[in-house]
């Protein structure tokens, strides 16, 4: 009997198997249905004791958006065990582990689905730079993108550098601007505004998602708003760094 959509993309993450396109290997689906599948996979890993720790944002480039054919970002679940923690990056256990740059925040109250972008950044308690670590499980990361969404948007690891309160006095955080660099040498640098325009509508755009699946960012919730570069691939060996002029900087080692 052939796996359903969510056993084939579990077993995928699970053993860091490579696998064909579900869009392909099962009858066509459309993004909200994939979405229904993005949240019976992490069902699954919630009964098995893992816990949501947040969001993150993908597609948050116009460019990218109108590569894959949509007017609007996706989100994938973070969950607790995707943190690092400072712990070096097990490349073996993925599949085509890239990295990217990103601000992460952090949420010190709710908000509410109808809460206003002002309200909204009122929420945020905390910023920090981020590297998040994604791995598409399929085939020479191609997917559509009802493929990619299933998948739970290729999220894998990220490691979170030190939280700093929020408002950061004197900075905005469209000021910020990040360098992704492998081994010391710089492959890659951006603005914040690169996400969206702003982080803060990044954030704004979780919100409305969340509101349409009928749920609402909490208190405590970590979310990274999106990749700032392009992300590049990484191998055993590698030391991932991101400098950042306002936020410091993080760090990723690859074994």
């Amino acid at each position: 009997m052939k796996k359903s959509i969510v056993d084939t993309i579990y077993a995928a993450q699970k053993y860091a198997q490579e696998i064909t396109k579900v869009t392909e290997t099962h009858k066509a689906f459309s993004v909200e249905d994939a979405y229904g599948y993005q949240r019976e996979l992490i069902d699954r890993y919630l009964r098995e004791g893992s816990k949501v720790s947040g969001y993150k944002m993908g597609l948050t480039s116009r460019e990218k958006m109108v590569q894959m054919g949509v007017n609007a970002p996706i989100y994938g679940v973070l969950l607790e065990e995707m943190d690092l923690k400072g712990s070096p990056l097990a490349v073996k256990s993925l599949i085509h582990p890239k990295a990217e740059p990103e601000i992460a925040v952090l949420l010190k109250a709710d908000v509410a689905p109808d809460a206003s972008i002002e309200e909204m950044e009122k929420a945020i308690g905390w910023i920090a730079p981020a590297i998040e670590i994604i791995d598409s499980r399929y085939k020479d990361f191609k997917f559509t993108m009802p493929d990619v969404v299933a998948d739970n948007c290729s999220s894998a690891k990220y490691e979170i550098g030190e939280w700093l309160s929020y408002p950061i006095k004197g900075v905005h955080i469209n000021e910020i601007t990040v360098k992704l660099l492998i081994n010391g040498e710089l492959k890659a640098e951006g603005p914040a505004t690169a996400v969206l325009g702003s982080p803060l509508l990044s954030l704004r755009e979780q919100q409305l998602s969340l509101a349409k699946a009928g749920t609402q960012l909490k208190k405590g919730q970590l979310i990274l708003t999106g990749a700032i570069t392009v992300a590049m691939m990484l191998a055993p060996g590698d030391l991932v760094r991101v400098d950042t002029n306002h936020l410091g900087s993080v760090s990723i080692q690859c074994e």
